[in-house]
């Protein structure tokens, strides 16, 4: 399996349902395209089970929010690039691991995942380019 070097992050409110959900799902969806993804998940209460901090938004390469002001916190609170969050426009009205969530994630994020034909070498590349506009 191809490893890319990229971070994945999934962000609901609490951590408890949707993100933990979408990052299981993204993990699979790349998994079959055979790909290894690293991606992680939290939430943007203070008392989400996992929440987020600065340091895990800021590794992230892509963070994917379920909701607009999950958005707007991001990048208020935490600093981050409105050019690296996705909003999925996902209400919380699902439990974990639902069928219908599941479903609606899948079709969300298959367009996210990445291919074999992206080169490991190209996102590096990437990656330190964007570092280096960073203050």
């Amino acid at each position: 399996m191809d490893t890319v070097d990229r971070h994945y992050l999934f962000v609901c409110a609490a951590n408890r349902n949707r993100s933990p959900t979408a990052a299981e799902v993204f993990r699979a969806l790349a998994a079959q395209a055979g790909i290894a993804v690293e991606v992680s998940s939290a939430g943007v209460s203070p008392y989400a089970d996992r929440p987020v901090t600065k340091e895990l938004a800021d590794r992230a390469d892509l963070i994917f929010v379920m909701e607009d002001y999950m958005a707007r916190e991001l990048e208020t609170r935490y600093g981050q690039d409105p050019a690296k969050i996705v909003c999925l426009d996902i209400p919380d009205v699902y439990y974990r691991d639902d069928p219908l969530l599941v479903h609606l994630l899948k079709e969300a994020l298959a367009p996210f995942v990445p291919q074999k034909r992206i080169s490991a070498e190209a996102i590096n590349a990437s990656r330190a380019a964007r570092r280096k506009t960073q203050p």
